[in-house]
């Protein structure tokens, strides 16, 4: 899974008409609970609005804190929504290192460009396979990774003739020995000048996991302030990192879902649970009546 990285601020120039002007470019930085909290709504209401027709233009105010946000239809029709992020911890811990030890290899090849003329321009894709985790020291394995990449060992699909069709072999080029449980492979293509590395996990992720990690938000959300909690699968953290893993929980929820075995009982105060990825029109309503009227029936 690819890391999204805040943006750096910066000032940039371009010319229009001839004359160059000055234009500041607002850097993104952490982002604050507020912010996140506004992006999971926005990213519901847009997943909202691509389904059937709905009670809006919608307008969202503050929440009592609980519940989080009130959004209310063009109808007049108010909800209390409360806010939750669905993910599993444990993958976001193995996910945050090893990202940050991609970052730390990118500003040792970068800051050695003479070391690795081949790597110029390509992207150094660094995965940790299994279940293993970095070594709590792992400077001799940054060490390691940054001796081996100084070999050309050209790039991914290098000299793969693919004109008639996917082959059988797509070749050794680009591949460099497992060093520890890190897998290394170069691609074409990154950034102009410098060398990108992206470093991603691969972890096994249980439906179970994902059904009680929701069963227990929902035990944690169940109070009377809160009418609707919208669960986000997929949403940025703080440093504006996103989890490409949390796409799978979205999917084993709405199994569990459609096979009535999601919750183990009814919530006493929620009246609607609605679960959705962040960024993408995914949106699963659950009515816990069928006599609630619910944003989403319109």
């Amino acid at each position: 899974m690819n890391a999204t990285n805040s943006a750096r601020g910066a000032q940039n120039t371009y010319s229009v008409g001839g004359a160059a002007r000055d234009v500041r470019i607002s850097a993104l930085g952490h982002l604050s609970k507020a912010s996140r909290e506004d992006s999971q709504l926005y990213s519901f209401l847009m997943a909202l609005t691509v389904h059937t027709p709905v009670d809006a233009p919608f307008t969202v105010s503050p929440g009592s804190d609980p519940p989080d946000r009130r959004l209310t239809g063009a109808s007049g029709r108010a909800w209390g929504i409360e806010l939750a992020e669905l993910t599993l911890p444990r993958v976001r811990i193995d996910l945050a290192r090893i990202r940050a030890f991609g970052r730390r290899l990118e500003t040792l090849l970068t800051d050695n460009l003479s070391r690795y003329p081949h790597l110029v321009g390509n992207t150094v894709m660094l995965t940790l396979i299994g279940e293993a985790s970095l070594p709590r020291d792992d400077r001799t394995l940054l060490t390691d990774i940054a001796d081996a990449l100084t070999a050309d060992r050209g790039c991914w699909l290098d000299g793969v003739d693919m004109s008639n069709g996917f082959p059988n072999s797509l070749g050794h080029a680009g591949y460099y020995p497992l060093i520890g449980a890190l897998a290394t492979r170069v691609e074409r293509g990154g950034q102009p000048g410098s060398v990108q590395v992206i470093a991603t996990a691969s972890r096994a992720i249980y439906p179970h996991e994902a059904v009680e990690a929701l069963r227990d938000l929902v035990r944690d959300k169940d109070r009377p302030e809160n009418e609707i909690l919208l669960v986000t699968c997929g949403a940025p953290d703080e440093l504006g990192h996103i989890c490409g893993f949390d796409r799978v929980l979205l999917g084993m929820l709405e199994d569990a879902a459609r096979s009535g075995t999601l919750l183990d009982q009814d919530p006493r105060h929620l009246k609607a649970i609605a679960l959705h990825y962040w960024g993408l029109p995914t949106l699963i309503g659950i009515k816990i009546t069928n006599a609630y009227t619910a944003p989403w029936d319109g």
